[in-house]
Protein backbone atom coordinates (compact mmCIF):
# COMPACT_ATOMS: atom_id res chain seq x y z
CA UNK A 1 0.00 0.00 0.00
CA UNK A 2 1.19 3.50 -0.81
CA UNK A 3 0.77 4.89 2.71
CA UNK A 4 2.91 2.13 4.19
CA UNK A 5 5.69 2.68 1.65
CA UNK A 6 5.70 6.43 2.26
CA UNK A 7 5.81 6.10 6.04
CA UNK A 8 8.79 3.76 5.87
CA UNK A 9 11.05 6.14 3.95
CA UNK A 10 12.74 7.66 6.99
CA UNK A 11 16.00 7.85 5.02
CA UNK A 12 14.20 10.06 2.50
CA UNK A 13 12.99 12.36 5.26
CA UNK A 14 16.52 12.76 6.62
CA UNK A 15 18.30 13.02 3.26
CA UNK A 16 20.46 15.97 2.34
CA UNK A 17 18.56 17.96 -0.27
CA UNK A 18 19.24 20.42 -3.05
CA UNK A 19 17.83 23.93 -2.96
CA UNK A 20 14.92 22.56 -5.04
CA UNK A 21 14.09 19.92 -2.41
CA UNK A 22 15.40 16.89 -4.32
CA UNK A 23 17.56 14.38 -2.42
CA UNK A 24 21.24 14.72 -3.25
CA UNK A 25 21.48 10.92 -3.35
CA UNK A 26 20.33 9.64 -6.77
CA UNK A 27 18.99 6.37 -5.33
CA UNK A 28 16.77 8.23 -2.85
CA UNK A 29 15.64 10.57 -5.63
CA UNK A 30 14.59 7.54 -7.67
CA UNK A 31 12.71 6.05 -4.70
CA UNK A 32 10.86 9.33 -4.14
CA UNK A 33 9.93 9.48 -7.81
CA UNK A 34 8.57 5.91 -7.66
CA UNK A 35 6.59 6.76 -4.51
CA UNK A 36 5.14 9.84 -6.21
CA UNK A 37 4.15 7.73 -9.22
CA UNK A 38 2.57 5.12 -6.92
CA UNK A 39 0.64 7.83 -5.10
CA UNK A 40 -0.59 9.37 -8.36
CA UNK A 41 -1.71 5.92 -9.54
CA UNK A 42 -3.53 5.30 -6.25
CA UNK A 43 -5.29 8.66 -6.52
CA UNK A 44 -6.30 7.85 -10.09
CA UNK A 45 -7.66 4.44 -9.01
CA UNK A 46 -9.62 6.03 -6.14
CA UNK A 47 -11.13 8.62 -8.50
CA UNK A 48 -12.04 5.93 -11.05
CA UNK A 49 -13.64 3.79 -8.34
CA UNK A 50 -15.84 6.75 -7.37
CA UNK A 51 -16.34 8.20 -10.83
CA UNK A 52 -20.13 7.90 -10.89
CA UNK A 53 -20.55 9.68 -7.54
CA UNK A 54 -18.04 12.38 -8.50
CA UNK A 55 -19.87 12.95 -11.75
CA UNK A 56 -23.12 13.50 -9.86
CA UNK A 57 -21.41 15.79 -7.33
CA UNK A 58 -19.75 17.87 -10.04
CA UNK A 59 -23.10 19.49 -10.83
CA UNK A 60 -23.23 21.01 -7.34
CA UNK A 61 -19.55 21.34 -6.40
CA UNK A 62 -17.76 23.42 -9.02
CA UNK A 63 -14.25 22.67 -7.75
CA UNK A 64 -14.56 19.05 -8.88
CA UNK A 65 -14.13 20.13 -12.50
CA UNK A 66 -11.77 23.09 -11.89
CA UNK A 67 -8.39 23.08 -13.55
CA UNK A 68 -5.32 25.24 -13.05
CA UNK A 69 -6.33 27.71 -15.74
CA UNK A 70 -9.58 28.72 -14.03
CA UNK A 71 -11.42 26.82 -16.70
CA UNK A 72 -13.26 23.58 -16.25
CA UNK A 73 -12.70 20.05 -17.40
CA UNK A 74 -15.56 18.85 -19.58
CA UNK A 75 -16.23 15.85 -17.34
CA UNK A 76 -14.88 13.90 -14.40
CA UNK A 77 -13.52 11.41 -16.94
CA UNK A 78 -11.41 14.21 -18.47
CA UNK A 79 -10.11 15.15 -15.03
CA UNK A 80 -9.20 11.56 -14.16
CA UNK A 81 -7.36 11.09 -17.44
CA UNK A 82 -5.48 14.35 -16.81
CA UNK A 83 -4.49 13.21 -13.29
CA UNK A 84 -3.27 9.88 -14.66
CA UNK A 85 -0.73 11.77 -16.78
CA UNK A 86 2.56 12.41 -14.93
CA UNK A 87 2.45 16.05 -16.04
CA UNK A 88 -1.27 16.43 -15.35
CA UNK A 89 -2.83 19.02 -13.07
CA UNK A 90 -3.75 18.07 -9.53
CA UNK A 91 -5.96 20.24 -7.38
CA UNK A 92 -8.08 20.18 -4.25
CA UNK A 93 -9.90 16.99 -5.25
CA UNK A 94 -6.62 15.09 -5.59
CA UNK A 95 -5.28 16.58 -2.34
CA UNK A 96 -8.38 15.22 -0.61
CA UNK A 97 -7.69 11.80 -2.14
CA UNK A 98 -4.10 11.85 -0.89
CA UNK A 99 -5.28 12.81 2.60
CA UNK A 100 -7.71 9.89 2.51
CA UNK A 101 -5.08 7.43 1.25
CA UNK A 102 -2.52 8.49 3.86
CA UNK A 103 -5.01 8.96 6.69
CA UNK A 104 -3.67 12.48 7.30
CA UNK A 105 -5.23 15.91 7.61
CA UNK A 106 -3.83 18.60 5.31
CA UNK A 107 -4.14 22.33 5.92
CA UNK A 108 -3.94 24.42 2.77
CA UNK A 109 -2.83 28.04 2.64
CA UNK A 110 -2.88 30.34 -0.38
CA UNK A 111 -0.71 33.32 -1.10
CA UNK A 112 -2.48 36.55 -0.31
CA UNK A 113 -1.22 40.02 -1.10
CA UNK A 114 2.58 40.15 -0.95
CA UNK A 115 4.98 37.26 -1.23
CA UNK A 116 5.21 36.77 2.55
CA UNK A 117 1.48 36.76 3.26
CA UNK A 118 -0.57 33.55 3.31
CA UNK A 119 -4.24 33.00 4.07
CA UNK A 120 -5.74 29.81 5.51
CA UNK A 121 -7.85 28.36 2.69
CA UNK A 122 -9.15 24.98 3.77
CA UNK A 123 -8.32 21.71 5.44
CA UNK A 124 -9.12 18.14 4.65
CA UNK A 125 -11.26 16.21 7.14
CA UNK A 126 -9.44 14.21 9.81
CA UNK A 127 -11.28 11.14 8.55
CA UNK A 128 -13.53 10.47 5.60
Amino acid sequence: MVAARIRTTTAGNLARRSSFGRPADEQLAKIEEELADDLRNSVTELLRANQRVLDEMSHDLDFILDNKLNNNFESITDRIENVADVNGYVGYLEVMCVAYLLGKQFKIYTQSGGNDCYKYKLYTPRSL
